[in-house]
């Protein structure tokens, strides 16, 4: 399931870096809309097996770490260009496994 996560993040970041949207604009075509939308409810349905499985801890507020994914990939993105899209997406699976606490 890990494995899977960060291949996930990883394309995504290649395909955002290398086809930067305006996500406003393009989610005010339906189709585009329609399309997206299938999409987020894969991920969805991931990140909820996911805690099923114990990835992702329960107790959390609904649809936090379906908020959260996409913007750690847009900040890792955007703001660590430098680093190669495997690293980014270690960086956001970290973030998203473990937080940023010492413990």
């Amino acid at each position: 399931m890990a494995v899977a996560l960060h291949r996930y993040v990883e394309n995504i970041i290649a395909v955002n870096r290398t086809w930067p949207v305006d996500l406003a604009r393009m989610l005010a075509d339906e189709s585009v809309r329609a399309r997206r939308d299938a999409a987020v409810r894969e991920v969805d349905a991931f990140l909820e097996r996911a805690t099923d499985e114990g990835l992702l801890r329960r107790g959390l507020p609904e649809g936090w770490a379906s908020a959260l994914l996409p913007d750690l990939m847009h900040l890792v993105s955007r703001q660590r260009p430098e680093l190669t899209p495997g690293q980014a997406a270690d960086i956001v699976v970290d973030t998203l496994l473990h937080g940023l606490g010492a413990s």
